[in-house]
């Protein structure tokens, strides 16, 4: 029987084995391939993106111009190494569409070898976009295949820009429009009491040809908010520029007479404007004016 003494040797023996083993094995997974950008060296399976290592783009605008990214592969071993095959690459997830390799990777890089490669960022939708960039890589060209998985992310940005017309007379609302401000587009006119009502009708329209601007909600604001309201515009709609009616009806609670004003707000994803304000305005007459 052997000495307790020596059990523990020999299970302080295997142990230190064990983790060497497995040190060299993850040692030798990041000793076959490294991915920089920007100088910067990026870790296998991370999914912490940087603007400092391109890994995370920045701002794209939806239907706008493409954010690229520069990249450099580099073989670590001293022996040839093989990157797979139609395809050098893949992205996973659900946005992986949005981000593509330009062009294939090289089918092979010798010894200490270098190849600088581009990643295209092309959202398809506003709001944050990812994926897990993956490239295979082996010693021989049968394999086994090692994969150096890496994180990318970007964010899509509205390109559209909000524009405001009453439809009846063609004229624009500014942003910003008081009453008297826009030659009475946004007077919905004068009512006797609670039984009449008036409506304005307006078309929302994207003022940037082939770009994206979507509707988040309407909003009527101030004291006499409650005289008005509005035809519902379904959240999330996307403005081209057919444009989308907005009918805005005035119907008073009550009878007193005199002039009565309502905000309207329409919250959009436009980047300059994201809420678009303008006061609209209708009369109730004295009931001895019938």
């Amino acid at each position: 029987m052997r000495p307790r003494s020596s059990l523990l040797a020999l299970l302080l023996n295997c142990s230190l084995a064990i983790s060497l083993a497995c040190s060299w094995s993850q040692a030798e997974v990041s000793w076959w391939l490294s991915v920089s950008g920007n100088g910067y060296a990026i870790v296998a399976g991370s999914y912490h993106t940087k603007p400092e290592n391109g890994t995370d783009f920045g701002d794209a605008a939806v239907g706008g111009a493409a954010v690229e990214r520069a990249f450099v592969l580099r073989n670590t071993t001293n022996r040839t190494l093989y990157l797979a095959a139609n395809p050098s690459w893949s992205t996973d997830g659900a946005h992986a569409e949005d981000f593509r390799v330009v062009g294939n990777l090289p089918s092979s890089l010798v010894p200490g070898a270098s190849h600088q490669f581009t990643v295209r960022f092309r959202p398809s939708a506003l709001g944050t976009r990812t994926t897990m960039l993956r490239i295979p890589h082996a010693l021989s060209p049968q394999g086994p295949w090692r994969s150096f998985d890496f994180r990318l992310q970007g964010r899509g940005v509205s390109s559209g820009t909000l524009m405001v017309q009453a439809s009846a007379s063609k004229q624009t609302i500014a942003h910003g429009s008081m009453p008297l401000d826009d030659d009475g587009a946004t007077d919905l006119g004068a009512v006797i009491g609670p039984g009449d009502s008036l409506s304005l009708d307006l078309i929302l329209r994207n003022g940037a040809e082939g770009g994206l601007l979507q509707l988040d909600k309407v909003q009527l604001m101030g004291p006499h908010a409650g005289d008005f309201s509005f035809s519902d515009l379904p959240p999330g709609s996307l403005l081209d520029s057919g444009g989308q009616a907005l009918r805005i009806v005035f119907r008073p609670q009550d009878q007193r007479p005199g002039q009565r004003q309502a905000v309207v707000a329409i919250h959009t994803s436009d980047a300059a404007k994201p809420v678009y304000l303008f006061v609209i305005y209708a009369t109730v007459l004295p009931a001895s004016d019938a």
